[in-house]
This record gives structure tokens, C-alpha cells and sequence, in this order.
């Protein structure tokens, strides 16, 4: 089977090159999925061709970025060009990215196209081709525009919520559809298109968690260390004050970007350790020193049932044991392998310290082992790229 991609990701080294030069990173999690994805479709058989619309930071000099080829083993890459002055950059995409996906649908002849509907400029003219030429067009969703908001301390004004409604209407007509969370379905799908839900993968390459040692504890405290958006609405603020507030010998690593930036980094307490923005590997070693990994996010907010976590699928990967809220978007057949925060509130959390603390080295060593096994031998990138391979010869047969 061919298939051409649409949406951000590039080749590994060419990821690696945009995140050691540019100032404002870009973001690892969906670039890590697809590679992973991409890895697993080879795999069955599938020859893969990416048309990409790379990551461009607001402080990068120039006009214009070139378009370029690029490859690795799993498939070809094409880097669409961009222009980068506001207002014509939009119209300048929509046209040069509609004419694009002509060119590659003719030159690669794939079977169908799967598209990123957040990447609204490359995506909806891409959509638009695959009408004219008559090849199924799979819409990925691990977010929609409209739900974004969750991201923001403040409330956004009415003309930028329009404009997220409309970058999602394209988004309800696809052929069918790639999903993080059986509850996107309910708002992405109306017309009851075939759907398939791909929460997660982890790498096939992965260290085997038999050999993880356990950590030692640092300074006699218990780590926990938490990676990912460091917004109060994820909430990161409870976490800071549950540990602050603890009575047990516990210590937080923080690490990413966000809203409490300025909070952790103003903090004298010597219990929070920030490490900022880190690159993936950089953040996957630290995993593997820290003795619990948490997700503290709401499980009340309503967006939590629209994506899964990918921390949650790398974590588990690590035989660290994991500990988390009861996120909806995590079906239920993970949280055996998880340690619940039943409680979202201080007091919550400290009764889940209590509780990983009392584990002896045994019952810690078993349980992250178990976690690590799941993911490795039901969710890793073959099966889940066979998983995705055979869904698909459904559709385009």
C-alpha cells in the first residue's frame, strides 16, 4: 500500500537539526507518534511519502523557507515552502499546498492520504485534491481547533474562537478517520464515517525493561518527575503545591514549557528542580533516574476525553511506575498498569506519596515491569502499523 502523509513531521535528523538551531522548540510528542507510525506501516509493507508542513518559529529571519526533499528509512519527505508574511502566508499555502498535492497524488499514486486536520493550510487543499482525484482521504485527530482553548490562562476573544470553528469544519468530512480517543468520534465524525483509534506507540527499539535498574533515591528523597505542558489548567500548579505542602521526604523534576514557567523558576524551595525545554533523549534518561513519573492533569475537564496522553504511552514504556489522574481518554485497560490519583487536591496527592513511598523495591520493580510489558508487546509501533495497515486495505477496498 501507498501512502502519503500530511501533516509536520520531518526525518530524525532533520527534527534533531530544527531543535538544536531554532529558539522556540517544536514540539516533540506528535513528531515522535508519527515517526513511530511511520516505522511500524514500513514495517507492514506500506511505502510512505510525507508532504510537510515544518515547524517555523516566529523569531527565524527571512521571507521565504524553500521547499526540499529529504528521506530516512521508513519513507520519503517533501518540506513544503513558506512565506512568511502575515496575511499573504495563509493564501500563498492554500494555493501552493493545493497544487502540491496534485503533484504528489499523480507522481507517488497512493492508495489513500491521511491528513493532520490540525494543520488546516496544508490539509484542507490536500482534502480538496483527493476529491479531484478520486483517492480516499483519512482524517488524523489528536485535537481540534476549538477545544485548543484548554491551553490558555485566559479566556480568548470571539473572533478568535470563530476562527478556530471554521478551521474545523473541514475537518467533518473526511472519508474516515485516525483517532487518539474513541470520544473524538463524537465530535469530529457526523456523518458516521469508519473510524479507528491509535491512542499510542512505543518504539520497537526501546531498551528491554528487564535490565532497568531501579534508582537510587536522591539525597533520600523520593523523585517524582513530570514532562510535558507546564500550564495550571494541566494541572501542574496542584502538583507544585501538593509537594511544597507534603509531609513525606519527596522531590518534583519539572520539565517543559508553559504558563508556570515564571512560578517554578521564582520558587527557593529546593524539593522542585526545573529543568526547562529538553530534547527528547535528554528527558527519556532523566525518566529512568526518577523514581515515580505523574500526570497530574484534571480528569474533570471535558477536553481530557478527546486525545491520550503520549507521556502516559513513554512513561509506561520506561518501567518506571506511573502515576496519574483518571484522564477519560485512557481506556481502562491501562489503569491495572497505573497508580490512580483518586483525589485531585492537595490532600490527594499526598495520600498517593503515602502510597508509592510504602511500595518495597519488589512491588516497584514489578509494577513499572508490568506497565513496560503491556505497552512493549500490545502497543508497540509494528502492531499498531500492522493494526493501521489492515483498517486501511478495509477502506480503500
Amino acid at each position: 500500500m501507498n501512502i502519503l502523509f500530511v501533516n509536520c513531521c520531518t526525518s530524525a535528523t532533520e527534527f534533531n537539526k530544527e531543535f538544536a538551531s531554532l529558539k522556540i522548540k517544536p514540539e516533540a510528542s506528535i513528531q515522535n507518534y508519527f515517526q513511530l507510525l511511520n516505522k511500524g506501516l514500513a514495517n507492514a509493507g506500506c511505502e510512505l511519502f510525507t508532504l510537510c508542513e515544518r515547524q517555523i518559529s516566529t523569531v527565524e529571519k527571512g521571507l521565504y523557507r524553500i521547499g526540499k526533499c529529504d528521506e530516512d528509512s521508513y519513507g520519503r519527505y517533501y518540506y513544503v515552502p513558506k512565506l512568511l508574511i502575515p496575511g499573504l502566508s495563509q493564501i500563498f499555502s492554500l494555493l501552493v499546498n493545493f497544487v502540491l498535492a496534485i503533484k504528489y497524488i499523480i507522481r507517488f499514486r497512493p492508495d489513500v492520504v491521511i491528513c493532520d486536520v490540525m494543520r488546516f493550510y496544508i490539509s484542507t487543499p490536500t482534502k480538496l485534491a483527493t476529491k479531484i482525484m478520486r483517492v480516499k482521504c483519512i482524517g488524523y485527530a489528536a485535537d481540534l481547533p476549538q477545544m485548543y482553548n484548554h491551553q490558555f490562562s485566559k479566556k480568548q476573544n470571539v473572533l478568535l474562537c470563530v476562527l478556530k470553528s471554521m478551521y474545523s469544519c473541514p475537518a467533518k468530512s473526511y472519508d474516515a478517520y485516525l483517532l487518539l480517543s474513541k470520544y473524538m468520534n463524537e465530535l469530529i465524525n457526523p456523518n458516521d464515517q469508519p473510524f479507528i483509534v491509535v491512542e499510542g506507540l512505543v518504539d520497537t527499539s526501546s531498551p528491554k525493561s528487564e535490565s532497568t535498574p531501579l534508582p537510587i533515591k536522591h539525597n533520600g528523597r523520593t523523585v517524582f518527575m513530570y514532562a510535558g505542558g507546564l500550564h495550571a489548567k494541566y494541572g501542574v500548579r496542584l502538583l507544585i503545591d501538593s509537594v511544597l505542602a507534603s509531609k513525606e521526604d519527596v522531590e518534583l523534576w519539572l520539565f517543559g514549557k508553559g504558563d508556570q514557567e515564571k512560578c517554578v523558576m521564582g520558587l527557593a524551595s529546593n524539593r522542585i528542580k526545573y529543568f526547562g525545554y529538553q530534547s527528547r533523549e535528554f528527558v527519556l534518561q532523566k525518566q529512568m533516574e526518577a523514581d515515580f513519573l505523574i500526570n497530574p492533569r484534571y480528569s474533570h475537564k471535558d477536553y481530557t476525553k478527546y486525545s491520550f496522553p503520549s507521556k502516559i504511552m513513554e512513561y509506561m514504556a520506561s518501567a518506571v511506575p506511573v502515576v496519574t489522574t483518571h484522564i477519560k481518554g485512557i481506556p481502562d485497560e491501562y489503569f491495572q498498569h497505573l497508580i490512580p490519583i483518586e483525589e485531585e487536591t492537595i490532600e490527594g496527592f499526598e495520600k498517593v506519596f503515602e502510597k508509592c513511598i510504602a511500595m518495597n523495591t519488589d512491588n516497584r520493580r514489578n509494577f513499572g515491569l508490568e506497565a513496560s510489558l503491556f505497552v512493549q508487546n500490545h502497543k508497540n509501533c509494528n502492531e499498531q502499523g500492522k493494526k493501521l495497515s489492515n483498517w486501511l486495505n478495509t477502506i480503500v477496498s
